[in-house]
């Protein structure tokens, strides 16, 4: 049966996207395949775009529109939109790939963090409450949400569906005869290795063990050259999550700032990230050891497999840990900074066991089509559709009722703090 969905994309439409916009872009695009689908965003600067409507991301246009879809799907539905759909046959699905409360648990020394944390789960516990079906990003997550929907059993009489659409990909880019990166340092020499660390520094990585790994490295080959894109976000204006300037001291620490080291402080447009992707000889990414690790679902990595870049990654999220089965990816402990080093070099020096990861990534990355990673999703979809399943007033009511008090008294805490005395 044919649908009308409506799905809420946290961003814009420009060139230079993040992961939750590629994310929902992509999940559009997907359904669409099957059904009608209507997208919301921020500004939208045309009223189509590759065959989907675009209406601009409002409160009152949300709920009008929401209304006349048969489902919204969004990563957090605002709690308002819930209760404007009470006894409507809309059905609500929250796409829950992030785990942001797992995320800020590397910022436990910082002040506020708690009353940020609180916020986030209470956010969660609404979607969780009351969405008819969830979507993740990985079995790891989706083991996570299973566990949290168990502990609220006896908050809700019928559990959501619970969905795992993993990070996709779209089709493989053709060969780019761009050099962009040696283009853009004159130190790089035409056969100098490259390697490239794809995004932004944040705190849950380890650029520390990368970058002390590198310098291992360059004490053997001093002519290797490693870039870390660091580019800042299109939208952000201050992220506490970043660590870009803390990687930088490092690096000079190091001796290796502008010389081994280089930071590319662009933000590299969409369409042309292959051209930087495939201008490298190697990818590089290293997670710290940290509750957000295994339930990861990072999209660099879905970079490197799309670009065919073989890379070096710490092992421990489900996404590694399947590249490095499937011979895609090098996996090396968290933290471990000589077998960082020693996984590079050899890289560097094997040409063949590179080309070698990436005959095994272009087989792996026919399993990562958008299309039939979505497909789960729209059966899920389909079918709670079909049941016309519908929300009891009076918990909607207390649990929003509650999520915006609360939000109130955080925002007064905060403001009562920032106000000069």
């Amino acid at each position: 049966m044919s649908m009308r969905i409506l799905v809420v994309i946290h961003g814009g439409a420009g060139a230079r996207v993040t992961g939750p916009e590629i994310r929902g872009w992509n999940l559009a695009s997907a359904l669409a395949e099957r059904h009608e689908v209507t997208v919301a965003l921020h500004d939208p600067p045309e009223p189509e775009r590759d065959g989907l409507r675009l209406v601009p991301f409002t409160r009152g246009t949300l709920v009008r529109e929401a209304r006349r879809h048969d489902a919204v799907v969004a990563p957090v539905l605002p709690p308002y939109l819930y209760a404007a759909l009470r006894g409507t046959s809309t059905i609500t699905v929250s796409d829950q790939y992030d785990p942001v409360t797992l995320e800020l648990s590397v910022f436990a020394d910082q002040p506020g963090i708690a009353r940020v944390i609180r916020a986030q789960r209470m956010i969660r516990d609404v979607q969780l409450r009351f969405s008819d079906v969830i979507a993740c990003a990985g079995e790891s997550q989706r083991g996570l949400l299973l566990s949290e929907l168990d502990a609220l059993r006896n908050r809700r009489a019928d559990p959501p569906a619970v969905v795992n659409v993993p990070f996709g990909l779209p089709a493989p880019p053709e060969p780019s005869a761009s050099h962009p990166l040696r283009e853009h340092y004159p130190q790089f020499g035409a056969t100098d290795p490259i390697v490239l660390w794809w995004g932004k520094v944040w705190k849950w990585f380890d650029a520390a063990s990368a970058l002390r790994a590198f310098a291992l490295v360059v004490a053997q080959r001093p002519d290797a050259r490693l870039v870390i894109s660091a580019g800042k976000a299109p939208k952000a204006k201050f992220d506490r999550s970043e660590r870009t300037d803390d990687a930088r001291l490092l690096a000079a620490e190091l001796g290796l700032l502008d010389r081994n080291v280089f930071f590319l402080d662009e933000w590299t447009p969409y369409d042309r990230r292959h051209e930087y992707l495939q201008d490298a000889d190697l990818g590089l990414t290293l997670h710290a050891d940290t509750p957000e690790a295994p339930f990861a679902a990072r999209a660099r990595y879905m970079d490197y497999l799309w670009a065919g870049l073989p890379c070096v990654l710490a092992g421990g999220d489900e996404i590694a840990d399947r590249f490095g089965a499937a011979g895609f990816a090098q996996l090396v402990a968290p933290g471990d900074v000589d077998a960082a080093a020693a996984t590079l070099l050899r890289l560097i020096d094997r040409p063949a066991e590179r080309e070698t990861a990436r005959a095994a990534g272009v087989r792996l990355a026919e399993a990562y089509q958008w299309s039939a990673l979505a497909a789960p999703l729209a059966d899920a979809i389909e079918e709670r559709v079909a049941l016309r399943r519908r929300r009891t007033a009076e918990p909607l009511g207390r649990a929003i009722g509650s999520y915006y008090a609360r939000r109130t008294v955080d925002h007064a805490l905060a403001f009562a703090k920032s106000t000069p005395r």
